[in-house]
Protein backbone atom coordinates (compact mmCIF):
# COMPACT_ATOMS: atom_id res chain seq x y z
CA UNK A 1 0.00 0.00 0.00
CA UNK A 2 2.78 2.39 0.70
CA UNK A 3 4.16 1.49 -2.66
CA UNK A 4 0.83 2.19 -4.26
CA UNK A 5 0.60 5.44 -2.40
CA UNK A 6 4.13 6.29 -3.50
CA UNK A 7 3.33 5.39 -7.06
CA UNK A 8 0.14 7.42 -6.87
CA UNK A 9 2.02 10.40 -5.43
CA UNK A 10 4.76 9.94 -7.98
CA UNK A 11 2.25 9.75 -10.79
CA UNK A 12 0.43 12.80 -9.49
CA UNK A 13 3.67 14.72 -9.23
CA UNK A 14 4.76 13.53 -12.64
CA UNK A 15 1.41 14.65 -14.03
CA UNK A 16 1.76 18.08 -12.41
CA UNK A 17 5.32 18.33 -13.66
CA UNK A 18 4.33 17.19 -17.11
CA UNK A 19 1.42 19.62 -17.08
CA UNK A 20 3.78 22.39 -16.02
CA UNK A 21 6.27 21.32 -18.70
CA UNK A 22 3.52 21.21 -21.32
CA UNK A 23 2.29 24.62 -20.24
CA UNK A 24 5.85 26.01 -20.30
CA UNK A 25 6.42 24.39 -23.69
CA UNK A 26 3.23 25.98 -24.98
CA UNK A 27 4.32 29.36 -23.59
CA UNK A 28 7.83 28.97 -25.07
CA UNK A 29 6.35 27.87 -28.41
CA UNK A 30 3.95 30.81 -28.32
CA UNK A 31 6.84 33.17 -27.55
CA UNK A 32 8.92 31.66 -30.39
CA UNK A 33 5.97 31.97 -32.79
CA UNK A 34 5.48 35.56 -31.63
CA UNK A 35 9.22 36.26 -32.05
CA UNK A 36 9.19 34.52 -35.42
CA UNK A 37 6.17 36.58 -36.51
CA UNK A 38 7.80 39.78 -35.29
CA UNK A 39 11.14 38.93 -36.92
CA UNK A 40 9.37 38.07 -40.18
CA UNK A 41 7.53 41.38 -39.98
CA UNK A 42 10.80 43.24 -39.26
CA UNK A 43 12.55 41.38 -42.10
CA UNK A 44 9.65 42.13 -44.43
CA UNK A 45 9.64 45.79 -43.38
CA UNK A 46 13.41 45.99 -43.85
CA UNK A 47 13.11 44.40 -47.29
CA UNK A 48 10.35 46.86 -48.21
CA UNK A 49 12.45 49.75 -46.91
CA UNK A 50 15.51 48.50 -48.81
CA UNK A 51 13.42 48.18 -51.96
CA UNK A 52 12.05 51.69 -51.42
CA UNK A 53 15.59 53.02 -50.87
CA UNK A 54 16.75 51.20 -53.98
CA UNK A 55 13.93 52.75 -55.98
CA UNK A 56 14.65 56.12 -54.45
CA UNK A 57 18.33 55.75 -55.34
CA UNK A 58 17.36 54.98 -58.92
CA UNK A 59 15.25 58.12 -59.16
CA UNK A 60 16.85 61.51 -59.91
CA UNK A 61 15.58 62.80 -56.58
CA UNK A 62 17.41 60.01 -54.82
CA UNK A 63 21.03 59.37 -54.09
CA UNK A 64 22.08 59.03 -57.74
CA UNK A 65 20.24 62.24 -58.51
CA UNK A 66 22.17 63.86 -55.71
CA UNK A 67 25.38 62.46 -57.17
CA UNK A 68 24.44 63.83 -60.60
CA UNK A 69 23.55 67.18 -59.03
CA UNK A 70 26.84 67.15 -57.15
CA UNK A 71 28.68 66.35 -60.38
CA UNK A 72 26.87 69.24 -62.07
CA UNK A 73 27.70 71.55 -59.18
CA UNK A 74 31.34 70.45 -59.33
CA UNK A 75 31.39 70.95 -63.11
CA UNK A 76 29.83 74.40 -62.72
CA UNK A 77 32.31 75.22 -59.96
CA UNK A 78 35.20 74.08 -62.16
CA UNK A 79 33.82 76.16 -65.04
CA UNK A 80 33.55 79.17 -62.75
CA UNK A 81 37.05 78.62 -61.38
CA UNK A 82 38.42 78.14 -64.90
CA UNK A 83 36.59 81.25 -66.06
CA UNK A 84 37.83 83.19 -63.02
CA UNK A 85 41.42 82.06 -63.61
CA UNK A 86 41.10 82.83 -67.32
CA UNK A 87 39.65 86.28 -66.57
CA UNK A 88 42.33 86.85 -63.94
CA UNK A 89 45.04 85.77 -66.37
CA UNK A 90 43.57 87.97 -69.11
CA UNK A 91 43.36 90.95 -66.75
CA UNK A 92 46.90 90.29 -65.55
CA UNK A 93 48.05 90.05 -69.15
CA UNK A 94 46.26 93.32 -69.97
CA UNK A 95 47.83 94.96 -66.90
CA UNK A 96 51.26 93.66 -67.90
CA UNK A 97 50.71 94.88 -71.46
CA UNK A 98 49.62 98.27 -70.10
CA UNK A 99 52.70 98.41 -67.88
CA UNK A 100 54.95 97.39 -70.77
CA UNK A 101 53.24 99.92 -73.05
CA UNK A 102 53.54 102.62 -70.41
CA UNK A 103 57.20 101.73 -69.84
CA UNK A 104 57.83 101.68 -73.59
CA UNK A 105 56.02 105.01 -74.03
CA UNK A 106 57.95 106.46 -71.10
CA UNK A 107 61.25 105.15 -72.51
CA UNK A 108 60.39 106.63 -75.91
CA UNK A 109 59.54 109.98 -74.31
CA UNK A 110 62.81 109.89 -72.34
CA UNK A 111 64.72 109.05 -75.54
CA UNK A 112 62.89 111.84 -77.42
CA UNK A 113 63.57 114.29 -74.58
CA UNK A 114 67.23 113.30 -74.43
CA UNK A 115 67.53 113.60 -78.21
CA UNK A 116 65.86 117.00 -78.14
CA UNK A 117 68.08 118.14 -75.28
CA UNK A 118 71.24 116.98 -77.11
CA UNK A 119 70.07 118.71 -80.31
CA UNK A 120 69.39 121.92 -78.37
CA UNK A 121 72.87 121.75 -76.84
CA UNK A 122 74.42 121.04 -80.25
CA UNK A 123 72.48 123.95 -81.78
CA UNK A 124 73.63 126.21 -78.95
CA UNK A 125 77.21 125.07 -79.52
CA UNK A 126 76.78 125.53 -83.28
CA UNK A 127 75.52 129.07 -82.66
CA UNK A 128 78.43 129.82 -80.34
CA UNK A 129 80.93 128.30 -82.83
CA UNK A 130 79.54 130.25 -85.79
CA UNK A 131 79.58 133.44 -83.74
CA UNK A 132 83.20 132.79 -82.81
CA UNK A 133 84.13 132.11 -86.48
CA UNK A 134 82.34 135.31 -87.55
CA UNK A 135 83.94 137.39 -84.81
CA UNK A 136 87.38 136.12 -85.71
CA UNK A 137 87.22 135.91 -89.48
CA UNK A 138 84.34 137.86 -91.01
CA UNK A 139 86.15 141.23 -91.02
CA UNK A 140 89.39 140.01 -92.55
CA UNK A 141 88.33 136.85 -94.35
CA UNK A 142 84.58 137.04 -95.01
CA UNK A 143 84.57 134.28 -97.64
CA UNK A 144 86.48 131.94 -95.32
CA UNK A 145 84.07 132.70 -92.47
CA UNK A 146 81.16 131.98 -94.81
CA UNK A 147 82.74 128.72 -96.01
CA UNK A 148 83.47 127.60 -92.42
CA UNK A 149 79.91 128.45 -91.35
CA UNK A 150 78.61 126.37 -94.25
CA UNK A 151 80.81 123.44 -93.15
CA UNK A 152 79.58 123.89 -89.57
CA UNK A 153 75.93 123.86 -90.80
CA UNK A 154 76.54 120.66 -92.78
CA UNK A 155 78.42 119.01 -89.88
CA UNK A 156 75.63 119.84 -87.44
CA UNK A 157 72.95 118.72 -89.93
CA UNK A 158 74.81 115.40 -90.19
CA UNK A 159 75.00 115.23 -86.36
CA UNK A 160 71.25 115.91 -86.12
CA UNK A 161 70.54 113.16 -88.68
CA UNK A 162 72.85 110.79 -86.83
CA UNK A 163 71.06 111.61 -83.55
CA UNK A 164 67.68 110.90 -85.19
CA UNK A 165 68.97 107.55 -86.52
CA UNK A 166 70.43 106.62 -83.12
CA UNK A 167 67.27 107.72 -81.33
CA UNK A 168 65.06 105.69 -83.70
CA UNK A 169 67.38 102.67 -83.30
CA UNK A 170 67.26 102.89 -79.50
CA UNK A 171 63.45 103.25 -79.59
CA UNK A 172 63.15 100.26 -81.93
CA UNK A 173 65.39 98.20 -79.65
CA UNK A 174 63.27 99.27 -76.66
CA UNK A 175 60.10 98.20 -78.50
CA UNK A 176 61.58 94.80 -79.33
CA UNK A 177 62.61 94.27 -75.70
CA UNK A 178 59.14 95.20 -74.47
CA UNK A 179 57.54 92.78 -76.93
CA UNK A 180 59.76 89.96 -75.62
CA UNK A 181 58.61 90.68 -72.07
Amino acid sequence: EALAELQKQQSSEQGAIQSKLDEATKQVDAEFRKADTESNKLRSDAEKQAEAEKKKAEDDDGWWGWVKDAANVIAEALDKITSFISDLFQKAQEAINNIVTAARDFAISVIDSATSWVKDKLNAFKGWLQTAVNDLLSDRFPKLAEALNSVIDKAFATLNSALDIISDGVKAARNEQSVEL
